[in-house]
């Protein structure tokens, strides 16, 4: 089994309006926050890097099947 470097959720900005929004490993969508701070400082309070972020952003739009985003980030 490939051990999975995503983290459980993380934040993102949602690509049509900017707003954050919360991402969750293998599900599809996002959910809405009240967030008053970036998604790069809720990230960071919760050790999830950029690349990290993209990557959970690309499996919620696009597909969790997809190896790449399992790679070690």
């Amino acid at each position: 089994m490939t051990k999975s470097y995503l983290p459980d959720y993380c934040f993102v900005n949602h690509p049509m309006t900017g707003e954050v929004v919360k991402v969750e490993k293998g599900k599809v969508g996002y959910y809405e926050t009240d967030c008053n701070t970036s998604a790069k400082e809720m990230n960071a309070s919760i050790n999830v890097t950029s690349q990290q972020a993209e990557a959970m952003l690309t499996g919620c739009l696009c597909g969790w099947e997809n190896p790449d985003l399992n790679i070690k980030l």
